[in-house]
């Protein structure tokens, strides 16, 4: 057999993979252009990641005495997520992850600390319509499995609207507060998925502003995540004999190892 065919072998297999690349690479930046890179192998890699550390941190927010002011947060949040740790860590990860990748790993703190605030009342929003009716409640459940983040938003609109009136009514100043010090939690967790830092972005700044970013451990993280195996590769025939197969994991294409 000529090394001439060998050498082509070689290269279908490859283009075979570099084809796998670019479809997961538009499939990745089409999730994130829609808000669903938490949805993607990658952003749910990254948020299981950085749970439990997360999570015990909240946990420890949780159980601690607090007086006054901090006391008066701490309840609101526990109002919000019903007292459930885990559903709160998760909706924190998830918004965290969508947002920065959406805006290219840059956010502002106080658009973050809203945007986390507004998914915690939709869960809010949530448990209250499904204590007062659970059939719409069982209904929009599956609604919401498929939906698009703008078709969440218009089911929010179109049938729990009525629900709104009976959520506990803060300032936007607790508010920005309690996402400011759920986004502190995920930082002084140890997970390092983020980090806050303080610039000043030429045309959208007029001064110093703060910013949440991805830590560069979670960039790391994104990196090594970021890999097709090339037997995921939809290979054409081979134009040559496979090598023999010598184990279940040796043998067949001659580029896959």
């Amino acid at each position: 057999m000529s090394t001439e065919l060998y050498e082509e072998q070689k290269r279908l297999e490859k283009e075979a993979v570099d084809i796998l690349s670019r479809k997961e690479f538009r499939d990745l930046t089409k999730a994130i252009e829609q808000g669903r890179f938490d949805t993607t192998k990658f952003g749910n890699a990254l948020i299981k990641a950085s749970y439990y550390p997360v999570r015990d941190k909240i946990q420890e927010y949780f159980d601690t005495n607090l007086k006054g002011h901090s006391h008066k947060t701490q309840q609101y949040i526990i109002y919000l997520c019903s007292g459930d740790v885990d559903k709160l860590t998760y909706t924190i990860l998830q918004v965290l992850v969508k947002k920065l990748a959406q805006h290219n790993n840059a956010i502002k703190l106080v658009t973050l600390t809203g945007s986390i605030v507004a998914a915690l009342k939709d869960v809010n929003l949530f448990e209250i319509a499904k204590e007062n009716n659970p059939k719409l409640i069982a209904y929009l459940g599956n609604q919401f499995k498929r939906a698009s983040a703008r078709r969440k938003r218009e089911l929010i609109q179109d049938h729990l609207d009525e629900f709104k009136e009976m959520r506990l009514g803060v300032s936007n100043a607790e508010d920005m507060r309690t996402g400011a010090i759920l986004i502190d939690l995920v930082i002084k967790s140890g997970a390092n998925i983020i980090e806050q830092t303080k610039l000043w972005r030429k045309g959208i700044d007029r001064y110093a502003t703060f910013y949440i970013k991805f830590s560069d451990e979670a960039i790391a993280f994104l990196n090594d995540t970021y890999y097709i195996p090339p037997t995921m590769a939809s290979y054409l025939p081979m134009i040559v004999p496979p090598k023999d197969w010598v184990s279940h994991k040796k043998g067949g294409y001659l580029t896959v190892k």
